[in-house]
């Protein structure tokens, strides 16, 4: 059964961020969690091998390498970590905690997003690789909790 990508509103890049325009798209994207439409690893993979076409890099055979997929997603998770450093240190020069939280969504969702891209490249099943690395530490910690 082919699932069909949905259609989520574009975010404001941080330069422009709007932060009752940023709510409003969180609780959006909440309300989508409850009624069990969200986003799986497989609707991500589908909609970023399509994109890939769109942004004109070709696919992922004819288009950049394994560094390259790694270092952007290096840069993405640079970004994320200087938003999270502004979080917690708050100098007046900031932005507000409300716009930080939605900088921070926004690179949280792009890390997200090349690791995915990173693993296509590699032939890597996100989700079945996340199931076993999350099981073997939970069996190598003696833990309870198991994804399945």
């Amino acid at each position: 059964m082919k699932r069909r990508l949905r259609y989520i509103p574009e975010r404001p890049r941080p330069s422009k961020i709007d932060v009752k325009a940023n709510l409003d798209f969180l609780k959006k994207v909440s309300e989508m969690k409850m009624t069990n439409d969200a986003t799986t690893f497989e609707d991500l993979r589908n909609a970023n091998l399509t994109r890939l076409t769109e942004f004109g890099h070709g696919t992922l055979e004819d288009g950049w390498n394994v560094a390259e997929w790694g270092n952007a997603l290096a840069g993405e998770t640079g970004e994320l970590c200087n938003v999270l450093k502004k979080m917690i240190r708050q100098m007046p020069s900031d932005p507000p905690k409300d716009e930080l939280r939605i900088e921070a969504m926004n690179e949280i969702a792009d890390v997200a997003i090349y690791l995915d891209l990173l693993a296509a490249k590699l032939e890597i099943d996100l989700a079945v690789a996340i199931k076993e690395k999350f099981n073997a530490v939970t069996r190598k910690r003696n833990l309870k909790t198991y994804l399945f």
